[in-house]
């Protein structure tokens, strides 16, 4: 079972168009046609934007490896940081995008 995530829309809507030219080949009837938006989307704009504090990042390190924990004067390596950074500036641009949402609704 799939659902289908709220990524908001386009963050910067633009159409993409194209010439629809009718099979006659008579230009007369040729009109442009949306074929849909390009563009990052709001959920990616979000993500971007949010840059979560240090101490979370390593928070989330214990979370997403909890059994690579780091002893003694050891360091989280810097691809669990760069994951747990991506993973927590997602999970907030899903709250913003929530909390968006409830203010659409009232």
């Amino acid at each position: 079972m799939t659902t289908e995530r709220n990524d908001g829309g386009p963050a910067f809507p633009t159409q993409r168009m194209k010439l629809l030219v009718p099979k006659k080949g008579d230009m007369k009837d040729t009109r442009p046609v949306v074929t849909g938006h390009i563009g990052m989307s709001l959920r990616d704009w979000f993500a971007g934007h949010y840059e979560p504090p240090a101490n979370e990042i390593e928070s989330a390190c214990e979370l997403l490896f909890p059994h690579s924990v780091p002893t003694g004067e050891a360091k989280w390596p810097m691809l669990c940081k760069r994951q747990a950074r991506a993973k927590l500036r997602y999970m907030e641009a899903d709250d913003m995008l929530a909390e968006r949402e409830k203010g659409e609704q009232t």
